[in-house]
């Protein structure tokens, strides 16, 4: 009879260890989330992306859209520009491989629609078509209310869930030739961080080539 009593206290007592399990766990799903979860900041980044004609601009980023959606700052590199078609090509002058990239301006709507919400424009084909066709692709982010950076614009700010974020722009090749200018990088973060919660460094950078696919544990030259 005692052995019952006490297999039906141990029973109970597990019963009781359950609900308060339960419970617990049922308060954890429907809490509210943390200060320090809603004030968390997600950020995603996509590298070199070249414009092509209307028809591709409308369909290139379809399959990735909800992918782009889901961070608060999404950030892209455009790695080619929305010269006009009277803009002279680089390629006029550097005539050894030599690459001119220019697509059409629809390119600028696409990044807004689907999930873009800043790019980057300093890279090494900025100038493909001169200060002319960096002026045209700039005038196109605007014109849809892109925010950017730029070689001639390497700093700005912009709000993203109530905090500042400063972003700042760096290249390895002229006439924005910053990525290895250390006084410089510094001055400018510290000065992003003055105005600033956060602060965000994006370099282009890289060796191109069939024989720099792949250098795992060594070092890379450009």
């Amino acid at each position: 009879m005692k052995r019952l009593v006490r297999y039906l206290l141990l029973i109970s007592a597990a019963i009781i260890l359950i609900g308060v399990i339960g419970i617990f766990f049922s308060y954890v799903a429907d809490a509210p989330a943390t200060s320090q979860e809603t004030d968390a900041i997600t950020i995603g980044w996509v590298g070199d992306m070249v414009p092509g004609d209307a028809l591709y601009n409308s369909n290139v980023f379809v399959g990735v859209a909800s992918l782009l959606q889901k961070p608060d700052l999404m950030i892209g590199n455009l790695e080619g520009t929305f010269a006009h078609e009277d803009r002279i090509s680089k390629c006029n002058y550097l005539f050894a491989r030599c690459h001119a990239f220019r697509g059409d301006a629809s390119f600028a709507f696409a990044f807004k629609s689907t999930g873009f919400d800043f790019i980057s424009l300093v890279n090494n084909h900025s100038y493909d078509f001169g200060d002319d066709g960096l002026f045209d692709t700039e005038t196109e982010l605007s014109r849809v209310g892109m925010p950017y950076i730029s070689p001639t614009h390497p700093t700005t700010t912009i709000v993203v869930k109530g905090k500042r974020i400063g972003i700042m722009g760096l290249s390895s090749t002229p006439p924005a030739e910053t990525i290895s200018d250390y006084t410089y990088i510094t001055k400018t973060v510290q000065i992003l961080k003055k105005t600033n919660d956060i602060v965000i460094v994006i370099m282009h950078a890289g060796a191109e080539g069939s024989d720099k696919t792949g250098v795992p544990n060594e070092t890379e030259y450009m």
